[in-house]
């Protein structure tokens, strides 16, 4: 796979950046996100709260500020980007995506909640709609690699509808809806985070994350 561009690491509140080291590093969880121009106002905002609240989570903070593809849709360079941060971890490490229209409002648990399931290779949340991959983990081993190296190839599904009627396009996340729900053997090592993701900014409710989307028009 062709991977291009510069990934910064944040450390305990930074978002200097930085290119990624010719080596491996010390990474463990890595909380990452990306943004293009377009979404550089919230993009900031969201580095802001991940670099606020990962210290007491035990985590460090990455963010790509570009897309890596021009030939898709920004939400698939996700895939490439937990692809690259991968490449530069060790095994067993825990990349955590998350999408950039996202706060983190407060630390918690999610360390002890992916430990608790690291017998998956890869841990997705759910909202009102299914599986959301607006926030998971994937965990440094081959079969992680291989499947989101095959999601990337598959591209996108053929109708929408099937994952989420009348919900239009979601890109990488109904094509891993796709393989989990026609190959048996991909649902072995697929797990899922213990909570539901909210839509709504204003709601820090128990049973759901306190990582929430939020739109352009939040001020």
């Amino acid at each position: 796979m062709r991977m291009h561009g510069h990934i910064g690491y944040s450390q305990q509140g930074s978002t200097r950046d930085r290119g990624l080291p010719n080596r491996k590093v010390e990474m463990n969880f890595v909380l990452l996100t990306l943004y293009d121009s377009a979404y550089a106002e919230i993009g900031k905002r969201c580095v802001e709260s991940l670099d606020k609240h990962s210290p007491s989570m035990g985590m460090s903070v990455a963010a790509l500020t570009h897309s890596l593809d021009t030939t898709r849709n920004t939400a698939w360079s996700k895939i490439q980007a937990v692809l690259w941060t991968l490449e530069y971890s060790h095994n067993g490490d825990w990349v955590i995506w998350i999408d950039a229209d996202s706060l983190l409002l407060r630390p918690f648990d999610l360390r002890g909640d992916i430990e608790s399931r690291s017998e998956f290779d890869i841990l997705f949340t759910r909202d009102w709609n299914g599986l959301c991959t607006c926030f998971f983990a994937a965990k440094k081993t081959s079969w992680t690699i291989d499947f989101l190296n095959v999601v990337w190839f598959c591209g996108d599904v053929k109708n929408n509808d099937d994952y989420g009627n009348g919900l239009g396009c979601k890109w990488e996340q109904n094509a891993i809806k796709n393989l989990i729900n026609n190959f048996k053997d991909i649902s072995q090592h697929v797990g899922y985070l213990d909570g539901w993701v909210s839509q709504n900014p204003e709601q820090d409710i128990a049973g759901q994350f306190p990582i929430h989307h939020f739109s352009k028009g939040v001020k």
